[in-house]
C-alpha cells in the first residue's frame, strides 16, 4: 500500500507528457549582454542606453527589430518531457560543453542569467536544447538560424537609411521640400516630375547595406565615386557612392565605416540624374495628365 501510494503522488506531482513549461527564468528587459559562440567565431552585442550595439564593429548599432525576436523567443521558450537525462547524451545532441552549435550567454551586468548550448535539430524549427549546469536535454521551438555567431550578422542593414528628408543635392541637381511638394533650385531648369523624387525618396528610405567593407582598392578598373547630400531639418549629411568594377560601397560623413551595398540601390540613388527628375515632353503635352505627390 505505501509503494503504491508512492507511486501515485509521485505521478500526480510530475508533469504530464507533453505538458509545456517555461524553460527559462528570465526577464529580458533586464538584460544588457548577449554572447553567441560557435566554433570559431564568436559575437557580442551590448546595451548601452537604451541601444544595442556592436562592439567589435566600433560601437555600430544591432539590428533591433532581429535581437527583441530572438530575446522574445527565449522569455518564452518552452519546453515538456526531456528527451534525456545523461550526460552521455549530450555529445550525441550537440549540447555538451566541448561540442555544441551554440553556447548562448545573457548577462545582467556582470552577473549572469541565462546559459543555453544550442545542438542538432530534432525537426522543422525546433532545436535541441541544454541549461549549462543541467543534465537533461530538451526539444524547444528555436531555429540556429536565430543565433548567429558573428558579429556583422547583428549589424543594422539600415543603418544608412534616411527618412523625413527635406533636401537633396545630387550630382547635377538641387532638391527642395517646400509645403509638402518639392521643387527644383532656382537656377535650374525645367518641370520637375514628383513621382520620380518620390522613387528617389524611397530609395533612400529604404536603402540597405550588405556588409562592413575595407577601403583598399585595385588600380583597374578605376572607381566612380558619386557624392549626395540630404538635409534632414537643420542636419545636412554627405554620401559617398562608390563604383569600381562590379563592386559597390557607400559611406555617410557621421559614420566612420565603409558599407557594401548592391547594384540595385546603388543605381536608383547614385546614378540618378536631373534628366531622370523631369517630366517627359509627352507627359507635360498631356492635357488629362495628372501628377501626385
Amino acid at each position: 500500500i505505501l509503494i503504491g501510494a508512492g507511486l501515485y503522488l509521485n505521478k500526480h506531482n510530475a508533469p504530464q507528457s507533453g505538458e509545456s513549461q517555461t524553460l527559462l527564468s528570465l526577464d529580458v528587459a533586464q538584460i544588457d549582454k548577449i554572447t553567441i559562440q560557435q566554433e570559431g567565431s564568436a559575437a557580442m552585442l551590448l546595451k548601452q542606453d537604451k541601444a544595442w550595439l556592436l562592439p567589435k564593429l566600433e560601437q555600430l548599432p544591432a539590428d533591433k527589430a532581429k535581437l527583441q525576436s530572438l530575446l522574445g523567443k527565449l522569455e518564452t521558450l518552452q519546453t515538456s518531457w526531456p528527451i534525456a537525462t545523461t550526460n552521455s547524451s549530450h555529445e550525441r545532441f550537440e549540447v555538451s560543453k566541448n561540442k555544441h552549435q551554440r553556447h548562448l550567454q545573457l548577462y545582467q551586468g556582470e552577473q549572469l542569467k541565462a546559459e543555453l548550448y544550442i545542438g542538432t535539430s530534432p525537426g522543422f524549427r525546433k532545436v535541441h536544447v541544454r541549461k549549462a549546469g543541467q543534465e537533461a536535454v530538451y526539444s524547444a521551438k528555436l531555429n540556429t538560424f536565430d543565433l548567429p555567431a558573428e558579429d556583422d550578422q547583428w549589424l543594422d542593414k539600415s543603418l544608412l537609411a534616411a527618412q523625413n528628408i527635406t533636401g537633396i543635392q545630387g550630382p547635377d541637381y538641387s532638391l527642395e521640400k517646400q509645403q509638402d511638394k518639392w521643387q527644383l533650385s532656382a537656377d535650374l531648369q525645367g518641370d520637375l516630375d514628383q513621382s520620380s523624387v518620390q522613387k528617389l525618396l524611397s530609395a533612400f528610405n529604404s536603402l540597405r547595406i550588405t556588409e562592413i567593407s575595407d577601403e583598399a582598392t585595385v588600380e583597374d578598373p578605376k572607381p566612380i565615386t558619386t557624392n549626395l547630400r540630404i538635409k534632414q531639418g537643420n542636419t545636412e549629411l554627405n554620401y559617398t557612392f562608390r563604383k569600381q568594377g562590379e563592386n559597390f560601397s557607400l559611406s555617410r560623413s557621421d559614420i566612420p565605416q565603409h558599407f557594401g551595398l548592391t547594384e540595385f540601390d546603388y543605381s536608383n540613388i547614385a546614378e540618378v540624374r536631373l534628366e531622370k527628375l523631369l517630366l517627359k515632353p509627352e507627359a507635360k503635352a498631356s492635357p488629362s495628365g495628372q501628377l501626385q505627390n
